[in-house]
């Protein structure tokens, strides 16, 4: 078991790339589909805790106003970078 502290959580979340890897066993699609049958009338979108965005790209491609916040930097910058790209 690894003993998370701020110093691994910073390391790990300063690895945006690497966590995008991580996680990319995520089905994103299916996931804002689920989000968007709750609130079917939606036109903005909030992802807190972005990470790389991925919830919030997806959304802006199905034409709603999407906001994504992260505390790491190296996540926002990531996030960008994959934004600019799709």
């Amino acid at each position: 078991m690894i003993k998370v502290n701020s110093n691994n959580h910073d390391q790990f979340y300063n690895q945006a790339e690497l966590y995008d890897i991580a996680f990319d066993f995520k089905d994103i699609k299916a996931e804002c589909n689920f989000l968007l049958e709750l609130a079917p009338n939606a036109k903005f979108f909030l992802e807190l805790g972005a990470g790389p965005a991925l919830h919030c790209i997806e959304m802006v491609k199905r034409g709603l106003t999407s906001t994504a916040l992260d505390l790491s930097n190296s996540m926002v910058e990531y996030g960008l970078s994959k934004a600019r790209k799709n």
